[in-house]
This record gives structure tokens, sequence and C-alpha cells, in this order.
């Protein structure tokens, strides 16, 4: 089952009324793998200046350029070119009509489109309930 199928389904099982009574909802551990996030083990992240056996290595790069890091919250503007997007002649020079439909906002581990988050509150909790069912607790 696909990761947007599976969440379309879970969202629908949990936004209903819920289980009635002596009733459960069963979700194959193949399934709650592919809502939770794959955390890699420390033993395979790479780390810099030691190679596969923990060894220290000389940097590849022996003179390391400006680091950028990216602005928390990243805030995106969403335009749409009307002209464009209908066909519309514009005069050279003039002003292209445009709208701003909104803006998408990352901070940290969430995205929200104009405040409202891309994530539902149901989707959270499978994930969650599917995290603690495959780490075992």
């Amino acid at each position: 089952m696909t990761r947007l199928r599976l969440a379309m389904v879970s969202a629908l099982m949990l936004s209903l009324a819920g289980p009635a009574a002596g009733q459960t909802v069963t979700v194959s551990r193949e399934e709650c793998r592919q809502v939770v996030a794959h955390v890699p083990a420390d033993d395979v992240s790479y780390r810099p200046g030691v190679d596969v056996l923990g060894r220290p290595v000389a940097p590849a790069d022996l003179s390391p350029g400006p680091v950028f890091a990216l602005p928390d919250p990243l805030v995106i503007r969403l335009d749409v070119e009307l002209a464009e997007r209908f066909g519309l002649p514009t005069a050279p020079g003039a002003v292209e009509p445009q709208l701003t439909a909104g803006f998408i906002t990352v901070s940290g581990n969430q995205v929200t489109l104009n405040g409202v988050p891309l994530v539902s509150d149901e989707l959270l909790a499978l994930q969650a309930a599917c995290s603690r069912a495959l780490d075992g607790r």
C-alpha cells in the first residue's frame, strides 16, 4: 500500500467516531514502517575526519568555503503569474499581474501552508502509535 493511500485510509479510520466497543483497528508492521520516519543507527552515519574503521583521516576539502545555513523559519511565498497562466498578452516593461496564493513555512520538522499544518493530527497520532509498536513499547 502506498504511503499516500495508507495515510488517507488511516486518516479516514481515525476520523470516524472511533471503533465501537470491542472493535480494534489493525495496521500491519509493513504499513507502520511506511508512515514512520527512518532514523539510521549511529554506526552507519557519516562522521567527518574518520574512516570506516574509526581511524582519523585528513579532510577531503582542505580549504572549506563559507558555511550556508537556511533560516528557521524558512518562508516561501507562492505566487501565480496570472498573465502567463491565462495566456494574457503583456506590453514590454509593463507590470505583469501576479497573485500571492499563500506562504509555506518550514520550521524544524513542521511544514505549514498559510499557518495550517500540512500533516493531520490523525496521521501524527498514527505515526506515534506505529513508532511505539515498531520499537516494541
